[in-house]
Formats: structure tokens, C-alpha cells, sequence
């Protein structure tokens, strides 16, 4: 596992009665949702623009990120030997504005509530820990887009 930055892509559209929608990937595994994510690369200009990649290669969209990141949390990374490894993650808010390609294999990229995206989000983890940190950032959105007027 490498020691890059990452960053996760909080994928939000408007949804009915302009109630936020969330955009929810597989992990690589297939056994848990998530938000898209990984390191950054070379060529991201900024964190915003690394986690708009993710969105795209992960979850094949296209959107606009915030201009500030939303939080930062913390993401139990499975390593291959079975140990974990606790990895800071800086979450950006990414307003989808439309497709770009096909997301990763495997990846199921679908569109959730926010109450059914925290449902989501809780299945699997590794602990009650991962779970809060996963609904604090969730909530953080929720706060953020509805101070924003959606």
C-alpha cells in the first residue's frame, strides 16, 4: 500500500423534491458500498480534481467539485497480508453533471438517498467505528448541499 494522499468523491445530484441523491460504488472486493476513491495521482492538479477522477474511472461521472473539501475521516484499508491499516481520506462534495464512460468492473455505481445510502454504507464494515466516520461524512454533505439551497 502506498503512502499517496487520498481522496474519496461524496457524488451527489438532486433528487425528488430536490432531496439529495448519493452515488455509492462497490469496493474492489464487491462486498461493501463506498464512496469513490483512492490516491492521487501526478497528474491531479489538486485534491478536487483527483477526486473528480475517482468519480469517473470508479463510478463513471462527471461532475464539479467543491472548492473546499467537505472533511477529512478515516478509511480501514484491508492489506493483502489480511492486517489493516488506518489511511486519512479527504472527502470532496463532486456535483454529478453527467455520465463519462464506463465505471470500473464491478464497481455497481448506484444512485442512493441519504438515509438509504447510510443504510448502505453500514453493511460490512469492519467495525462501529468505520461506520460513524463513513455517517459523519454523509451528514456533513447532507448539511452542506441544504446550506447551500441543494
Amino acid at each position: 500500500m502506498d503512502d499517496r494522499q487520498r481522496v474519496a468523491a461524496v457524488c451527489w445530484r438532486p433528487g425528488p423534491a430536490e432531496e439529495p441523491e448519493f452515488l455509492l460504488v462497490r469496493t474492489v472486493a464487491g462486498d461493501r458500498w463506498t464512496f469513490p476513491k483512492g490516491g492521487l495521482e501526478p497528474e491531479d492538479a489538486t485534491p478536487g480534481e483527483g477526486a473528480k477522477r475517482e468519480a469517473r474511472e470508479e463510478a463513471g461521472v462527471e461532475g464539479v467539485a467543491a472548492r473546499a473539501p467537505l472533511r477529512a475521516y478515516i478509511h480501514v484499508a484491508q492489506l493483502a497480508s489480511g492486517r489493516s491499516r488506518d489511511q486519512l481520506v479527504e472527502a470532496w462534495l463532486v456535483r454529478v453533471t453527467g455520465t463519462a464512460g464506463e465505471p470500473e468492473p464491478g464497481r455497481q455505481p448506484s444512485w442512493f438517498a441519504a438515509s438509504a445510502a447510510a443504510r448502505a454504507l453500514a453493511e460490512n464494515q469492519s467495525g462501529p467505528a468505520a461506520v460513524a466516520e463513513l455517517h459523519d461524512v454523509l451528514a456533513e454533505a447532507v448539511r452542506v448541499i441544504a446550506a447551500a439551497g441543494g
